[in-house]
């Protein structure tokens, strides 16, 4: 069923961390991307020239099979679900009905949803999407949870990792999976280990290494994407616990290693073997997560604990720290870079009329560690504020930054500052 795409206008209530100087850069709105009787962005993925998002809106007025009222029937509105495209500059190219995306991906010309009812006995799958046309090519049913998903172009296939049935069931087993799949939806290869918690390190569609929680033997793999053979395993006693349940790197300029981050420091790999290249302690991560980026010269690392959450810059590979900033804040998602800034999500506690309000912050700070800009969803008293969700991790594409804010997905970039 066709439904009417829009460009929604959004305005952001910017504020600098500190007073920005006359000419500087700020955040501010390019385009926005929603969709008529639009009720929640289910997920998004931001390419170069196109931005795709799972969308959940509300049909026309159907009469309920459930409820009668005095006067007769009563009337809902029943959620449905779509998959809409637009260009960058906004405009609809495509809109069709499909189940809500749990993970989507990019495979060349093809869209790649992985779709989850959330319920145990729920139906799950991959659909194949035409991005052009939002025809769909080909779907396979899935025996488990969709849990991380990236394309791999020299090997032409969707790798997913997934929490199988009876994890789903019980929480607790004996295994996890990685499982492969081509554009037929034709499983390729699939790979077992047994682990209780399975997070990728590396699955940006050039090496897929993966690491495993394990009560007596917590492991980094490295997996061939086209085979899914074993490329090497590191293994440590319990001592070195892995931090897999928050475990996320991307290698922007050191494509030769693996960032890990361990209990209490990160630990570099050599990406070809799997040895030790490097181990950086950090006593400051006795948090209960911690989460750790590559970027550049340096690696970012955010952990929190009681206080609040700290966001540290450190060297590599002396591990020596550049900056450190305490936000405050209550939960965080990221970082992600953009360009030489980086960009994460915070949620802080405000004490408003009616008492205390969570608000969802997205931070920008520069290479020197300074908080270049802080954009806020709160809004000014007598306006509707808007939320970020910081459930889906901001995205960057081209020299914007997009993130999904309410009903709609927001494309942002760097422009001067007004001068007073």
């Amino acid at each position: 069923m066709a439904r009417q795409l829009c460009a929604v206008p959004i305005v952001l209530c910017a504020v600098a961390c500190a007073a920005p100087p006359p000419g500087a850069l700020q955040i501010a709105p390019d385009a926005a991307f929603s969709v008529k009787d639009a009720t929640q962005i289910m997920n998004f993925l931001a390419a170069d020239d196109a931005v795709f998002a799972s969308v959940r809106y509300e049909g026309p007025e159907v009469e309920s099979p459930y409820r009668r009222g005095a006067g007769g029937p009563v009337m809902i509105r029943e959620r449905r679900s779509a998959l809409a495209a637009w260009d960058t500059d906004g405009r609809p190219l495509w809109q069709q009905d499909y189940p809500a995306a749990y993970k989507l991906a990019l495979a060349d010309d093809k869209l790649v949803l992985a779709h989850d009812t959330g319920m145990a006995d729920g139906e799950r799958g991959l659909i194949w999407i035409d991005s052009r046309t939002g025809r769909e090519i080909s779907r396979v049913k899935l025996s488990g949870r969709p849990c991380h998903m990236s394309y791999y172009p020299q090997a032409d296939l969707t790798v997913l990792i997934v929490m199988p049935q009876h994890r789903l069931r019980t929480l607790e087993g004996a295994w996890m999976e990685v499982a492969a799949f081509d554009s037929h939806g034709r499983q390729a290869w699939l790979w077992k280990y047994d682990c209780t918690e399975l997070a990728p390190l590396r699955m940006d569609g050039k090496a897929l290494v993966v690491v495993a929680s394990h009560a007596k033997a917590p492991a980094v793999v490295r997996l061939d994407p086209a085979s899914g053979r074993e490329m090497w395993r590191a293994k440590w006693d319990f001592g070195e616990a892995v931090e897999s349940s928050a475990a996320r790197a991307a290698g922007d300029s050191h494509e030769s290693l693996v960032l890990v981050p361990m209990a209490g420091g990160v630990r570099f790999l050599d990406l070809a073997t799997g040895r030790t290249v490097r181990d950086i302690p950090l006593p400051a991560l006795g948090g209960r997560r911690a989460w750790a980026v590559e970027h550049y010269d340096r690696f970012y690392v955010t952990s929190d604990d009681l206080k609040g959450i700290t966001l540290a810059a450190y060297a590599y590979p002396s591990g020596r720290l550049l900056w450190s900033d305490e936000t405050g804040t209550v939960s965080y998602f990221g970082p992600v870079a953009w360009g030489r800034n980086v960009v994460f999500m915070a949620r802080r506690l405000s004490e408003g009329l009616t008492g205390r309000t969570t608000v969802n912050e997205l931070r920008a700070y520069g290479p020197d560690g300074k908080c270049l800009a802080l954009v806020s969803g709160e809004a000014p008293s007598g306006e509707s504020p808007f939320y970020w969700n910081d459930t889906l991790l901001p995205q960057v594409a081209g020299d914007r930054l997009y993130a999904a804010a309410g009903r709609s997905v927001l494309a942002m970039k760097w422009q001067p500052a007004p001068r007073p």
